[in-house]
């Protein structure tokens, strides 16, 4: 089925022509959509990000930009948190008491699939030439 699968979104799959490939592996395929990464805010961001800090409950003391990075001062808990304002979400990661770097996440999500292929039984020598052989 995953051969087929990606026949139909015009993708090239290639892990072996060996008929004998089922007989040997397990193969498991996870679709999942994976945010896309994450940005430095700029000082733009700093009152959304105020806002959003102190309509969850935190008291911001400070925002500031050290080297690239931007740094909140509050009142919280040394964790992560993951805070979601109108048009971005914001990551503030705690990095001492009550010191958080901030990054802005993206809005981007791209489609994965991972593969997990399990080895289900020894191979046969007779198969381990013949897959030998579709690769030279």
């Amino acid at each position: 089925w995953i051969c087929g699968f990606f026949q139909n979104q015009n993708c090239e799959l290639n892990l072996t022509q060996s008929e004998h490939f089922n007989r040997y592996f397990d193969v498991t395929a996870i679709y999942r959509k994976k945010k896309s990464g994450s940005a430095n805010p700029t000082e733009n961001n700093f009152d959304e990000i105020k806002r959003l800090a102190s309509d969850e409950g935190f008291l911001v003391s400070e925002i500031y930009k050290q080297e690239k990075y931007t740094y909140v001062n509050m009142n919280a808990v040394c964790r992560t948190y993951k805070i979601t304002g109108y048009k971005d979400t914001y990551q503030f990661k705690g990095v001492s008491e009550n010191t958080f770097k901030v990054t802005k996440l993206s809005n981007t999500s791209n489609p994965n699939v991972i593969f997990l292929i399990k080895l289900v039984q020894a191979q046969q020598e007779i198969d381990l030439e013949l897959f030998k052989r579709e690769f030279q």
